[in-house]
């Protein structure tokens, strides 16, 4: 078995495996989307207010989309305006505000029926309870392509800060032709 800690989405082979013996996961073509654009700030100008600054220092490192649109608000055309819109617009993606944690994957069978189990943990990693978004499971061919998804509820509806919620789902009868399968946010959750 393998494991992981991402955001946004995970991508696992699915590894064939010989009789009677322990299914694997292939985590070496993990991705994670981890590359969220405006997380770097770029060389100050040398006119940059030192509040500015220090206002800015106080919040980049931050997951409060309030944060950065009181940056806004206060510098419209500051240094860091482009870096604030940016990450306001990447906190607002689905799931911007979980992780998933301890994703794994297992062949089996149920009475006879080939089944796959993904299962794992989704951990709030803000300061504030948040909606949690669905859960979008793809299986995926060897070429990478979509063979079948689903959008799946996650039992609990809210997830306080820090806190983390087990999940587990099981698709009875895979296709044959199954070797990947993606677990990521479907939509944005309300705030």
């Amino acid at each position: 078995m393998g494991r992981a800690v991402v955001l946004g989405a995970v991508v696992l082979a699915l590894t064939a495996c010989a009789a009677n013996t322990e299914p694997t996961v292939d985590l070496g073509s993990i991705k994670t989307g981890t590359d969220t654009p405006g997380l770097s700030a770029p060389d100050r100008p040398a006119q940059t207010d030192q509040a500015e600054l220090l206002f800015w220092a106080s919040i980049m490192q931050g997951r409060n989309k309030a944060d950065f649109q009181e940056y806004l608000n206060r510098y419209p055309n500051g240094a860091f305006a482009n870096l604030a819109r940016r990450r306001i617009e990447a906190l607002s993606l689905p799931g911007a505000n979980f992780i998933f944690r301890k994703v794994e994957v297992s062949r089996g069978s149920e009475k006879g029926i080939p089944t796959l189990l993904i299962t794992g943990e989704i951990v709030n990693i803000s300061r504030d309870t948040h909606d949690l978004p669905e859960v979008r499971l793809t299986l995926l061919d060897v070429r990478g392509e979509a063979l079948k998804a689903w959008t799946v509820p996650i039992v609990l509806s809210r997830l306080g800060p820090n806190a983390d919620v087990p999940f587990h789902f099981t698709v009875r009868q895979p296709p044959a032709a199954a070797t990947g399968v993606t677990v990521s946010f479907a939509k944005a959750a309300t705030q």
